[in-house]
């Protein structure tokens, strides 16, 4: 049986699928509209002289730390309140700085400088720097709920939400850049501190949709951030759902773990794809948490040519790349960080993996004087000698997918320059701690495990993972770039089938929604 919590979080995933989407606009293109000022940013689908499907450039920086007083303390009042007022226009901030952006709005879901961006959106060259954005669920610095295309777009700054609402949304689905994606984003990355509950990211909270056939798409991405979240906490994605990661990266930091943490994403599912992509994070959890991995809490799905240098401590099922694999394939990949555990299944490159998961794990290391263990659900254990010498590498492409210097790195992608480190911190000791917030940290990260509790088994993973049955069948094509990868013309064709709770939940979501989003026609 699913955990509240989880089902709550999938519900908010899907319940927009129930919503249809409709075109806002229609008709000629507009003409290309500049915007100098805060003041003209906020007229953007509040005047009919700043249409939500007119293209639009910012000419200069922007100072935005008046917001911070705007609508009584509410702030910026953001792009596209809702699905039937959503932004479907193209924005090109020019690589110009829009600094200190304040938006408070705790009640209310999708949040972020545009709450909703539709299919033909394209928001290009965004740079937002000290942004503090609070809301209740959905959240994102750049845009809550994403459905176009996304690129070289940048976000620093603190992205919190209401764990103090008595919502059952609260905290759900918070990312640095998006909160979810259900488009394309491509060269884009986060430094953030961000703080939710369940299904949190560095980068976006949840990647892809399989309720609206939309595939999450990320692309040369990179995080730096500090993630806090009890459940499905990722250094990049939280969820990576029905979504495809490639040549991205994820450093940083993630605390207040109770279940289902990794570097790149917290769960990877049956319909999720990781290609070619590293982390190097603190993954930190204390004696009760399960399910933590240096690069994906849970997977279900397919990971090839990627690696993890991340340091990771739990309780129990906590492995140097995953902490349970319930299927799917895991190739050509290995792990080198410290892994501590207190509970069973702890294990070098895997946790916990099922008789029937193991087969799928090929050509897959680890190393043993790093890790602290000679065990593991999956992998060969090596020594850290070998693990620097590309002969150890059984069918491993050193010509085009990785690279390594003989003798002195482990392998790196091809695509990198050089190896991605880890930042890893440790004690006095030598030791990582167990839990609480980290001295140094950015500012919004929470004393302590976060309130609440993850009800039921903390080893039932698959209740973790799917609150539903589905199939799906892809079919890739498309050119084969550096990675060795086809990434192109990814089509779902199956069918999914929804647990009746699951589309209550959904249903109850969306009066929430209707109720917290643009209640109040503020403005500035």
């Amino acid at each position: 049986m699913l955990t509240r919590n989880v089902l709550i979080g999938l519900s908010f995933l899907c319940f927009f699928s129930l919503i249809s989407y409709s075109e806002i606009y229609e008709g000629e293109d507009t003409p290309k509209i500049y915007i100098s000022s805060i003041e003209q940013l906020q007229q953007i689908g509040l005047n009919v002289n700043y249409p939500l499907n007119g293209e639009y450039e910012l000419t200069q920086d922007i100072d935005a730390s008046s917001t911070k007083d705007w609508n009584n303390g509410a702030g910026f009042k953001p792009i596209g309140v809702s699905m039937d007022k959503l932004f479907d226009g193209k924005f090109d901030g020019k690589n110009y700085v829009i600094r200190n952006l304040h938006i408070n709005r705790p009640e209310t879901l999708a949040i972020g400088l545009f709450n909703f961006t539709g299919k033909n959106s394209e928001i290009v060259n965004v740079n937002l720097q000290n942004v503090s954005i609070k809301g209740l669920g959905g959240i994102g610095g750049l845009i809550g709920f994403n459905f176009g295309l996304v690129n070289n777009c940048k976000v620093t700054g603190t992205i919190d939400s209401n764990l103090n609402s008595s919502n059952n949304s609260a905290g759900v689905c918070v990312g640095g850049l998006i909160g979810t994606n259900v488009g394309s984003v491509s060269n884009c990355s986060a430094e953030c501190s961000v703080k939710g509950s369940l299904i949190c990211g560095g980068l976006l909270g949840a990647n892809g949709s399989t309720s609206l056939g939309g595939l999450g798409n990320i692309e040369n991405c990179y995080s730096n951030s500090v993630v806090s979240c009890q459940t499905s906490g990722g250094g990049l994605v939280g969820y990576n759902k029905y979504g495809f990661i490639q040549n991205s990266s994820a450093v940083g930091k993630i605390v207040d773990v109770q279940q289902g943490a990794g570097g790149i994403c917290g769960i990877n599912s049956s319909s999720g794809t990781i290609r070619c992509s590293s982390a190097s994070v603190w993954v930190i959890g204390s004696d009760t948490s399960s399910i933590i991995g240096g690069l994906t809490g849970i997977n279900e799905g397919s990971i090839q040519n990627c690696y993890s240098l991340s340091s990771v401590r739990g309780g129990s099922q906590v492995g140097g790349f995953f902490g349970s694999s319930l299927g799917g394939i895991i190739t050509n990949s290995y792990s080198a960080g410290k892994v501590k555990g207190i509970g069973e299944n702890i294990g070098g490159f895997g946790g916990y993996a099922g008789e029937t998961t193991l087969p799928g794990i090929t050509n897959c290391y680890w190393d043993k004087e790093a890790s602290g263990q000679t065990i593991s659900m999956g992998g060969e254990g090596k020594t850290t000698t070998e693990m620097k010498n590309s002969n150890t590498f059984v069918n491993w492409d050193f010509n085009s997918i990785w690279r390594i210097t003989e003798g002195q790195t482990y392998p790196y992608l091809y695509w990198q320059n050089q190896i991605i480190t880890s930042p890893v911190e440790t004690t006095e000791e030598g030791e990582m701690p167990l839990e609480g917030s980290l001295e140094g940290s950015p500012e919004g990260i929470s004393e302590g495990v976060v309130e609440g509790e993850i009800s039921g088994n903390n080893n039932n993973t698959q209740a973790l993972s799917s609150s539903y049955t589905r199939v799906v069948e892809e079919e890739i094509s498309g050119n084969k770039n550096t990675c060795g990868c086809n990434t192109k013309d990814i089509k779902e064709k199956g069918v999914v089938k929804f647990v009746v709770d699951f589309i209550l939940v959904g249903a109850i979501l969306i009066s929430l929604l209707c109720m917290g989003v643009d209640s109040k026609k503020d403005n500035h």
